[in-house]
């Protein structure tokens, strides 16, 4: 009985991607990136604070499995950057602190489009999951007229950082049919869930990514 369901599910699943269309290719753009902050102990300081975006890369491959008309599932294997930029002043003093992460992210994505092979749109939106390769940090403080600048490569058990996250991208994009190929470009917004804060302080304090992706690529069809 065991081997005649086996049998019947891989009969239904190699007919599915028979079927199914399927396309390979390659993106690359920038990601905006920077850290959300809850509870961070800085409020009653008597200084203002400037969270800016830091600018990273993203690059990688693609694969969109069409289930139904106009309905596939996109996934990815991407490079991306993330991290924060931070600039705390009092008067003409100023500490400047930039983080950057480097990870292996995976997408999976549900993707609506709309419109011809020609010329069309889509929206995206689906969970992500990312593994911490490598990163730097740098401050730069300028206290009277001197200038302090120090950086360090990231250690993410020495520095409590975790080093796998979780998150929800969703976003939109347009494509263009080429032949066999199709160009496309998206925006996508992320929005991190897991607290990398790993230093187990009990404050209910939280660190979170953030990041607006904006990116080309070209599809090919199998």
């Amino acid at each position: 009985m065991k081997q005649n369901l086996l049998f019947l599910a891989v009969f239904l699943l190699t007919g599915f991607v028979a079927q199914a269309q399927i396309s390979v290719g390659l993106k690359g753009g920038v990601n905006l990136a920077k850290l959300e902050y809850s509870n961070d102990g800085l409020d009653s300081l008597n200084v203002s604070i400037d969270d800016k975006n830091v600018t990273g890369l993203i690059a990688g491959a693609v694969i969109e499995i069409g289930v139904v008309n106009h309905f596939a599932i996109l996934g990815e294997l991407n490079f991306i950057q993330k991290g924060t930029l931070q600039e705390f002043a009092d008067g003409s003093d100023f500490i400047k602190s930039k983080a950057t992460f480097n990870y292996l992210e995976v997408p999976i994505l549900a993707k609506l489009s709309i419109g011809s092979e020609k010329l069309g749109a889509y929206l995206l939106a689906g969970p992500n999951f990312s593994y911490g390769l490598s990163g730097k940090s740098s401050v730069e403080i300028n206290i009277g007229g001197t200038v302090d600048k120090e950086e360090q490569d990231l250690d993410w058990k020495d520095d409590e950082i975790k080093r796998t996250d979780f998150g929800l991208n969703f976003g939109a994009g347009l494509q263009f049919g080429l032949g066999n190929a199709r160009i496309f470009t998206d925006a996508r917004y992320n929005i991190g869930f897991t607290n990398l804060d790993d230093s187990n302080n009990n404050d209910n304090s939280s660190i979170t990514h953030r990041g607006i992706a904006l990116t080309a690529g070209v599809l090919f069809a199998l």
